[in-house]
């Protein structure tokens, strides 16, 4: 009987799903810290704060005796559709094709469309000490292809993927408790 090695190191190691862009399949992989940085800096960019500001200022009040109600969505709503529109309309399509290619402009994804002849040339970018920065070739075919629906289900699972779910939840209790 041989041991079996164990990596105790597994539940950090980076984890991949297959996702779809356009009619073909990409992996998505755990970030890394570029990535991470990347696609942060991203989700900083929004304006989500007016989104949600728009919308908690129509959430029922406990201590009113009508609730808030009808009156507050009324006095909010010129407010809750600017934000929404901006949000929404001006800022979401462009962030979620942009945090889809952040996540999917990796030197794997590069290789596996230069073997399938989906791209022609392997253009990939390199930094200074030689990481790889991306590949402009993958990035076209990512806009040219992408949906909006293959988009979002990028986004959440590179959310997921990541754990940052699972991050904030560590860290707002920790903010919370230094408040």
């Amino acid at each position: 009987m041989s041991k079996k090695t164990v990596d105790i190191f597994q539940a950090y190691r980076p984890k991949t799903q297959e996702v779809a862009v356009g009619d073909d399949i990409l992996t998505l992989k755990t970030a890394t810290m570029d990535q991470e940085t990347r696609f942060l800096q991203l989700l900083d960019g929004l304006d989500i704060d007016k989104l949600l500001s728009a919308v908690t200022s129509i959430v029922p009040n406990v201590g009113d005796p009508e609730g808030g109600g009808i009156l507050q969505i009324a006095e909010a709503g010129p407010q809750l559709w600017d934000a929404a529109r901006n949000v929404l309309g001006k800022q979401f399509a462009p962030a979620v094709r942009d945090g889809a290619i952040i996540m999917l402009d990796t030197y794997a994804n590069m290789q596996q469309l230069l073997k399938l002849d989906i791209i022609s040339e392997k253009d990939d970018e390199r930094g200074s000490d030689g990481e790889y920065l991306g590949s402009k070739s993958l990035r076209a075919y990512i806009k040219g292809n992408l949906t909006l629906l293959q988009g979002v289900q990028i986004v959440k699972a590179a959310w997921s993927l990541n754990g940052y779910g699972e991050l904030l939840g560590n860290i707002i209790p920790l903010q919370q408790a230094e408040g």
